[in-house]
């Protein structure tokens, strides 16, 4: 798989993970192991979107919820 694909999709599962989890922090580091080394990224944000209606009110869809 190239780079770029094996880390949009890495990021795209972070995404999720962060939408799921109300606690975590939108930050991340990318580690890339090859033969010609290891490196780590900065520290980075993904964008992010809040405007969706089931965030607004998530309990809408689930009766029986608070």
């Amino acid at each position: 798989m190239p780079y770029d694909e094996a880390k949009a999709l890495l990021e795209d599962a972070l995404r999720v993970c962060y939408y799921r989890d109300k606690q975590s922090i939108n930050k991340f580091q990318l580690a890339t192991i090859t033969a010609q080394g290891t490196s780590v990224s900065e520290p980075y944000s993904l964008p992010t979107a809040w405007h969706y209606e089931a965030f607004k009110n998530p309990a809408k869809a689930a009766p029986g919820t608070w």
